[in-house]
């Protein structure tokens, strides 16, 4: 009995002591791995010392010097990039913990694995069969592995398909190609398989020599050791229609590669908004096991609708297969917060992603060839949760037109891919997989503050104590800073928020700071909307030139007496709904140099009952329809200059200057109105003798009906 009472005591003893040496084991290693990170920042100073004195050395500031520094016994994985100020930005990993610190920051922070940038890019001889392993992909050795690489686009044109002399991908790309990416740093080629297409080489009719050539280009990346998504694109058609299709491709490729590492397969190319995820279910449902039955361990990527927005159902309702990863394809007109978010929720949810396929370029033709602050961040958004990535195209490609997306102009093509032949989107690309351009760290700028926001200077918290905006082109946060936010896009704190005090009570000014100007989000609304306090936004180092879209972008700053836009770049603006809605006390605007062509548009000054005149000649509103409730309720004004409006086809002008109390003129003399466009109230409570210059005689008997008062009407001469 004693000897059973000490073995219990033993063992109770044991259960209190064990956790307590785990923890202790624990942190002395933490320890010991943060002194080794730590001797990387010493390395890296002396380093930035020798690029003082060496040109060789300078040159190499910008990039990543992991494998040039000083650094004795084992080396880790990671980057260190130097600036040209000496501040050091690394990520290490090590022990399964990535080691992560920022340029601005002297903290290094301890974070997961993936959640380095500096996820090691193995080829397939040192990664072999790849598997996913939670959020990530990971090497035979089950170590987190990134892929990174350009995708290319389909096999060959229609015309050449049947002429064996014409290799794949117009005459261009072969082994050597391949190798050129792979010096890079790309360890992964993806190439489509288009099922039917009238420009193209289709799949379905000509499936063996297709398959032919298809197999031309995978083993020129085979031989290069890289990795090879092979994607089946129904190419714009309804992708369900194509499945019996898809199952017959993915059978013949997969028993061609039979359990071969180098090989994953993506069973659908970005499905259209219209398929269903169900639809997406059943087409996996069959190509899943037809791929399977030759290749049990492959990775399979699943596509997901219109870019991302069925990440949402596929988190909700997942496949049950093992090693699966879903989309995310961005081009850079198209990215938005709410992808942002799709991407967190999905990393949140443990759902592997694979971005195979992004683009630098907008997805219409006026687009700039790099959106390089969008591109940066949405890189560096990857690179936050570790996401494998593909841009696109491996091709080459005119400059014009929806097919530019190749890296080199057509016919300028060469193996070694030297910058001289590089477009801009190319080298762009080339910069992103040698880890260059510092973090990629874009000073892009959050767009609205979304219902996942738990902190944010728009929430109730702070948005009645803001009193004034500046922003500043040196992250630095004073000492005497009361709250900071992070305000970056990509959450990579490139840009920070931070609140000073006043002399009143419960009263702060809002600093924005970056190292460099700072860009405003494609879709700015209420970017700075329900501030009631605010009174001055000063708008320096502040740019508007890839916006679109302000609506609400100051909704209920009734506090703002004035507001000067004029250093805003108004060029790409479209879109301005209550865009200063309830700004009662605006008495001025400044709209020097801003010549917007606005199609989407109404209540924009409604209730701003403090503004006197207003001159909108220089807006384009051809293309506008709908104009109701825009001057609603603007009791100051006198007079309002829209000579130069001539909008197509009106639908609305519902209550567009009803309760405009004190108006005097309005110059709209190429206002057109269409007979089936709604007039209701539209000059309802206007001031009595108003006068108004028109077009002709139609415009006066549309409008007159509609004030209940005297109103003068004047025919332009």
């Amino acid at each position: 009995i004693e000897l059973l009472a000490v073995i219990v005591i033993l063992a109770i003893i044991a259960l209190i002591a064990i956790p307590s040496l785990t923890k202790v084991v624990s942190n002395v290693r933490l320890k010991a791995d943060l002194e080794s990170v730590r001797g990387y920042l010493n390395a890296a100073e002396n380093y930035y010392m020798k690029a003082e004195f060496k040109e060789d050395v300078y040159n190499t500031l910008g990039t990543n010097v992991i494998d040039k520094l000083d650094i004795k016994g084992t080396k880790l994985d990671g980057s260190v990039i130097i600036n040209n100020e000496g501040k050091v930005q690394l990520s290490i990993v090590k022990n399964k913990r990535c080691y992560k610190k920022e340029f601005n920051s002297s903290d290094i922070e301890v974070l997961e694995e993936g959640q380095c940038g500096s996820i090691p890019t193995k080829t397939v001889s040192q990664a072999g069969q790849l598997h996913v392993c939670g959020r990530y992909l990971c090497d035979k050795n089950n170590n987190t592995v990134r892929l990174k690489g350009i995708s290319g686009g389909g096999v060959i044109e229609l015309k050449d398909l049947y002429n064996d002399s014409v290799p794949p991908i117009r005459g261009e790309i072969n082994v050597n190609s391949f190798n050129t990416i792979k010096s890079w740093g790309a360890n992964v080629y993806r190439i489509f398989a288009v099922a039917s297409t009238p420009t193209m080489a289709s799949y379905i009719g000509n499936e063996d020599q297709y398959l032919k050539r298809m197999k031309t280009l995978i083993d020129y990346a085979i031989e290069a050791d890289m990795y090879v998504i092979v994607n089946w694109d129904p190419c714009r058609n309804n992708g369900a229609t194509f499945t019996d299709n898809a199952v017959d491709f993915f059978t013949r490729i997969s028993s061609m590669y039979k359990n071969d590492p180098h090989i994953i397969y993506e069973i659908w190319n970005e499905p259209e908004n219209n398929n269903t995820w169900a639809q997406i279910k059943a087409h996996a449902d069959k190509t899943i096991p037809a791929i399977r039955k030759n290749s049990p361990n492959a990775v399979i990527i699943v596509g997901t609708p219109a870019f991302d927005t069925k990440i949402d159902e596929a988190i909700e309702n997942k496949l049950n297969y093992p090693n699966l990863m879903y989309t995310h394809h961005m081009y850079m007109s198209a990215l938005s917060d709410d992808s942002r978010y799709r991407i967190e929720r999905a990393y949140n949810a443990g759902i592997a992603i694979f971005a195979t396929e992004w683009g630098s370029m907008g997805l219409a033709v006026d687009d700039p060839m790099v959106m390089k602050p969008e591109s940066k961040a949405y890189i560096s958004l990857l690179n936050k949760y570790g996401i494998s990535n593909l841009s696109f195209a491996f091709s080459s490609s005119p400059d014009v037109g929806s097919s530019r997306y190749g890296i080199v102009l057509r016919g300028n093509w060469r193996d070694d891919l030297p910058d001289s032949i590089l477009k801009e989107n190319g080298k762009f690309y080339k910069s992103v997989l040698q880890g260059g351009t510092g973090d990629f760290k874009a000073n892009l700028m959050k767009g609205y503050a979304h219902e996942n926001d738990k902190d944010d200077y728009r929430l109730d918290e702070w948005r009645e104590k803001i009193v004034s905006i500046k922003f500043k082109t040196t992250l630095s946060i004073p000492k005497d800073a009361v709250k900071t936010w992070d305000l970056s896009f990509a959450g990579d704190k490139s840009i920070i928020g931070y609140l000073t005090k006043t002399s009143e009570k419960d009263r702060y000014d809002m600093t924005i700071a970056a190292d460099g100007v700072i860009s405003a989000p494609k879709d700015s609304k209420y970017l700075f909307a329900d501030l009631t306090n605010l009174k001055s936004i000063d708008f320096t180092n502040f740019d508007t030139s890839r916006t679109i879209i302000i609506s609400a972008m100051f909704k209920g700053d009734s506090s703002l007496e004035t507001l000067d836009l004029s250093m805003l770049d108004s060029s790409r603006i479209y879109m301005m709904w209550n865009t200063f809605a309830g700004c009662s006390k605006l008495k001025s605007i400044n709209f020097n140099n801003w010549s917007p062509k606005i199609t989407s548009w109404g209540s924009t000054f409604s209730n701003c009952q403090s503004l006197t005149e207003l001159d909108l000649s220089n807006f384009d509103l051809s293309g506008a329809k709908n104009f109701s409730g825009i001057f609603y309720n603007n009791k100051s004004l006198k007079k309002l200059n829209i000579s130069s409006w001539n909008p197509t086809t009106t639908t609305s002008l519902v209550k567009m200057f009803t309760s405009c109390s004190n108006l005097e003129e309005v110059n709209m003399p190429n206002f057109d109105i269409s007979e089936s466009a709604d007039v209701t109230q539209a000059l309802y409570n206007v001031k009595t003798n108003a006068k108004f210059i028109v077009k002709n005689q139609a415009v006066i008997d549309k409008l007159s009906p509609t004030a209940n008062n005297n109103v003068n009407f004047e025919i332009k001469k």
